[in-house]
């Protein structure tokens, strides 16, 4: 037996198996967050393939003012999702944005506001990914 042809055949192999669990893997933005007085959003998002993905999310509410606090969450052209948090301060709401676009790469955006009742909301900038 030659272990040079063998050694390298499972080189070989290896790298067939490494290549392929790359390419199946999900491309992820971990913990991007945002913020505004008042309201905390972080974001873990994940493009899932075939125009597909979804965010893993946790709103929280940071101040002890009366505010309930809000996300906004849109991909591609496609109408915006809201998500509430009514808990109060130093209550967090966790939740999953699952979206599908027909392209394989998608742009995602969110932001995070407090809800001002009797005046304009505060609300962070948005965020952009691209995957």
């Amino acid at each position: 037996m030659n272990v040079r042809k063998s050694t390298f055949r499972l080189f070989t192999i290896g790298a067939i198996i490494a290549a392929a669990a790359v390419c199946s893997s999900t491309a992820a933005f971990a913990g991007v967050g945002v913020s505004t007085s008042g309201a905390f959003l972080t974001c873990n998002t994940y493009n899932d393939g075939n125009g597909s993905g979804h965010a893993d999310c946790t709103l929280t509410d940071t101040a002890a003012d009366s505010h309930s606090v809000y996300a906004v969450m849109q991909a591609d052209a496609y109408p915006s999702v809201r998500y509430n948090n009514a808990g109060g301060h130093g209550t967090s709401r966790s939740f999953t944005y699952s979206f599908g676009t027909d392209t394989p790469q998608w742009d995602f955006y969110y932001k995070v506001c407090r809800d001002i009742q009797f005046g304009f909301d505060n609300c962070s900038g948005w965020v952009h990914i691209v995957a």
